[in-house]
């Protein structure tokens, strides 16, 4: 007879496997599941997947999931940069948002050959955000750099969209701006609902 404890480690194990198959199904069909910030070793743990992908199959599609609240910008530049070129090369990418896709990975969404996103999902747009001490000059260089990344960010959302980068500033001016999927198709910011 197996003790409780044992029964408990079983029931764990068997978990673990059930997860690892689910991970390498969604691996066989090349869908990448992103639901986390958007931060260096997230990002470099998609790229590194995704990279091998596209280069041993340059022609079979590839599809990121994306659920994220947002995270850093540089590391998000990188990665909306990556996926991009990766299109610019002929690789088939969709990003689908599902659930909700904040912030720079409302940004990254915009890198896929079709942006896709989920009935009930939403989309968010706001200004950059930082946290910064110091001096006053220190201040003002942190503010001005942000200044120019949020300029960058908002051609990036116009690029494919209805909107101009102004609107989406306007819109999106000291407020999070949350776009149901429906409203985020008319605007241009994705290709389709499903």
């Amino acid at each position: 007879m197996t003790s409780r404890r044992e029964r408990l480690e079983l029931r764990k194990l068997e978990a673990e496997v059930l997860e690892l198959e689910h991970e390498n199904a969604h691996h066989a069909h090349r869908v990448y599941t992103f639901s986390h910030d958007i931060h260096p070793s997230t990002v470099r743990r998609a790229i590194t997947t995704i990279d091998g992908w596209a280069r041993r199959d340059p022609n079979t599609p590839i599809e990121l999931v994306l659920t994220s609240p947002g995270g850093y910008v540089f590391d998000g530049l990188a990665f909306y940069d990556f996926l991009a070129g990766h299109v610019a090369e002929g690789v088939p990418i969709t990003v689908r948002a599902l659930g909700y896709v904040a912030s720079m990975a409302t940004v990254i969404l915009q890198a896929g050959t079709v942006r896709s996103i989920s009935p009930n999902s939403w989309l968010m747009i706001h200004e950059v955000a930082t946290g910064v001490w110091g001096k006053t000059s220190e201040l003002r260089d942190e503010v001005e750099l942000s200044e120019r990344l949020e300029e960058r960010l908002l051609e990036l959302l116009a690029e494919r969209s209805t909107l101009t980068a102004k609107q989406i500033r306007q819109r999106s001016r000291r407020r999070d701006w949350w776009i149901p999927a429906t409203e985020a198709a008319r605007l241009g910011l994705v290709d389709e609902v499903r």
